[in-house]
């Protein structure tokens, strides 16, 4: 869900650049030996990834972010099933505890930036 919300790019041997589409795939020809992938949507960069290729010279790989919908949708149920019970209730405490699912995700998004968005090898499609 959030990477609806962002444009992602690969930098490849950080001269070319690519628009990666959402449950599109994207086919880059021409990577050499030791080359370098970088994801970034303009705030968050990956570690750079080095190519190696051995036998194979189709790399699959998939992009997944720290904050994914299951994670995004448990926050929203949890934040408003505390925030309800503290407002019923009227104890402070559950009150303030209904802030800790946004201030995971807002540690995530700003304080976390290296690994928010993360690439992973796969064997095959």
């Amino acid at each position: 869900m959030l990477f609806s919300f962002s444009k992602i790019r690969i930098i490849v041997n950080g001269t070319s650049i690519y628009q990666l589409d959402k449950d599109k795939p994207l086919v880059i020809g021409g990577i050499k030996n030791n080359s370098t992938l970088v994801l970034t949507d303009g705030f968050h960069y990956t570690r750079t990834l080095q190519i190696v290729h051995q036998h194979r010279y189709i790399l699959y790989l998939t992009v997944l972010c720290v904050i994914d919908d299951d994670r995004l949708l448990a926050g929203g149920i949890v934040t408003f099933v505390l925030f309800l019970a503290g407002l019923t209730s009227g104890i402070i405490f559950i009150l303030l505890l209904s802030f800790l699912p946004t201030l995971y995700l807002l540690y995530a998004y700003y304080i976390n930036k290296k690994s928010f968005i993360q690439v992973r090898k796969i064997l095959s499609p």
